[in-house]
């Protein structure tokens, strides 16, 4: 992009919305009493440490 000539990128709203879209998510999960599907995650506390520490 910069060598189009692209000095910055504006998102806008767009990454809160998608936040907010992955957080509501779970939450209704949990409302409807589907906790098993809240438990089938690829999220690990070791990939979280591991892309944090890189």
């Amino acid at each position: 992009m910069q060598t189009a000539g692209v000095r910055r990128l504006s998102i806008g709203s767009s990454l809160v919305r998608t936040i907010y879209g992955q957080l509501l998510s779970p939450a209704q999960l949990l409302q409807a009493g589907q906790v098993s599907e809240l438990l089938n995650t690829p999220f690990t506390y070791a990939g979280a440490n591991q892309y944090f520490r890189d």
